[in-house]
């Protein structure tokens, strides 16, 4: 691909990202909007410094999100940032990269265009991939078998994995420019346990071949030894460092999984060149490693988010390494083709759901005030809604509230205003469904469990609750 043919491709692929927020922003004055069902919760002011509070391990980039809202930045306009810088930095960082470590650079252009759109050929907005995803969801398989469960491009997702993609991007880069190879091992403590555990793992084999190269001449050796390494490590982790917050999400299990992604990687792998040997061999081992080195750590953790953060991305690589010039240019064309159909169909659900939501100046000023609790009868707007201001609070059926480990922190909050609401009719469904998150978990708690474990109900408290001062907003439609 010619230069001015990517530069159009940069622009082409800039608007599809950043249509629906522009469209928003230009007829309603506020951003709040996600590209992942449970990114509002993450740029939310309230959240990021709670779970930076019980536990950083892995969400460094919480910092930034704190830092970003004293400055100034709303959830919806941290998002819009977060989502230009990583497509603006992946569309000029991965030609260099994929340059410098495979191909020539017009071959190179083309590779990172198709790196952006052909994850979500194994994602939800496939309908093939979201029946088995939901079939598997809704039977014991999820047991055995882990499938990507996202509509979205996963780089889209803000903060994480947008910040450790930018991180370990920069610092690999900056090893291979400087010929000091340590230097892409210097970010690893920060990033996102999704991208860095499979990560490690890959570093871990390259330099065992790199430095006993007599011992580990082949892949097949070095990813067993580097397998073992970076388990055993998790699993000194576990019983030494991590604290009681996080190991409330872990899953402790010594058996295997099988990995959708994987699957289909096999057959890329098995099917065309496998050149570069080392490399694609590493990178299949990779996928398969991130979803079972349970087998000697003796935990997981949702499964599914390896699947969709990292074994995604690392088949769509491998895909395009094992085939030629001319493969490449239709998957880059089948890429834009993709990331146009989603943008479609994230433009449509962001404002169907924006739609739901009055912005009256009675609504900012409450959702702006420390002193009343807004109830908006819908949860998606609701966490939606979180989205709009600096420093804002959660409001009352957020999605937020009912995450694992804060029901019994943010119950008694929720048991005064729905005193409040008394037997308003405009809030009943929403009662219903918040009562039950609160109770047994959110909708997320299948794949936190994998249906391997479970995870006690959070301790409520009892007794009859204060009447709280709640602000009442109705969406315009029914939800």
């Amino acid at each position: 691909m010619s230069l001015p043919l990517y530069l159009v491709c940069i622009v082409v692929i800039v608007l599809l990202v950043s249509a629906f927020p522009l469209y928003q922003v230009s007829t309603s004055g506020y951003l709040f909007y996600v590209n992942g069902w449970d990114e509002a919760s993450y740029l939310q002011y309230d959240y990021a410094r709670h779970v930076l509070e019980l536990s950083s391990s892995g969400r460094a980039s919480q910092s930034l999100v704190v830092l970003a809202h004293e400055l100034g930045l709303s959830g919806g306009w941290i998002n819009f940032v977060l989502d230009l810088a990583v497509t603006i930095f992946l569309l000029i960082s991965l030609p260099a990269l994929l340059h410098r470590f495979f191909m020539a650079k017009r071959d190179a252009r083309v590779t990172a265009i198709s790196l952006l759109g052909l994850p979500l050929l194994i994602s939800n907005l496939n309908p093939i991939v979201e029946a088995l995803s939901t079939a598997n969801l809704n039977s014991n398989t999820l047991s055995w078998l882990t499938v990507p469960v996202i509509n979205d491009p996963f780089w889209l997702r803000s903060p994480e994995p947008q910040i450790s993609i930018i991180f370990a991007s920069l610092f690999l880069y900056l090893s291979s420019l400087l010929e000091i190879w340590w230097l892409r091992l210097v970010p690893l403590p920060l990033l996102y346990p999704f991208i860095a555990i499979p990560l490690t793992f890959v570093y871990a084999a390259l330099l065992l071949n790199r430095c006993f190269k007599k011992i580990f001449p082949g892949p097949m050796l070095a990813c067993l030894a580097a397998a073992f390494l970076v388990s055993l490590v998790l699993k000194v982790y576990y019983a030494f460092f991590a604290g009681e917050f996080l190991k409330g999400y872990l899953i402790p299990t010594y058996l295997p999984l099988i990995s959708f992604g994987g699957l289909l990687a096999l057959g890329v792998y098995w099917r065309h060149s496998r050149e570069p040997f080392f490399f694609k061999s590493v990178a299949l081992f990779s996928i398969w490693f991130a979803v079972n080195f349970q087998m000697v750590s003796g935990f997981t953790i949702q499964p599914n988010n390896f699947e969709q953060y990292w074994s995604a991305g690392m088949f769509s690589l491998l895909l395009l390494l094992s085939v030629n010039q001319k493969a490449r240019a239709v998957l880059g064309l089948i890429s834009i083709s993709l990331l146009a159909g989603w943008s479609y169909s994230n433009f449509r659900l962001n404002h169907e759901i924006s739609l739901r939501l009055n912005l009256t100046p009675d609504l900012i000023s409450d959702l702006a005030s420390k002193d009343v609790i807004v109830a908006i009868n819908d949860i998606p707007t609701s966490t939606r809604a979180d989205m709009l201001l600096p420093k804002q609070g959660n409001t009352l059926f957020s999605y937020t509230r009912f995450y694992k480990k804060l029901p019994s922190l943010r119950f008694p909050e929720y048991a005064c205003a729905k005193r409040a609401l008394g037997e308003d009719q405009r809030f009943t469904a929403v009662i219903e469904q918040a009562d039950a998150y609160f109770k047994g978990g959110d909708q997320n708690a299948p794949l936190n469990t994998i249906l391997r474990v479970e995870h006690p109900s959070p301790v409520l408290p009892e007794g009859e609750a204060a009447i709280c001062p709640v602000s009442v907003f109705v969406t315009r439609h029914e939800p």
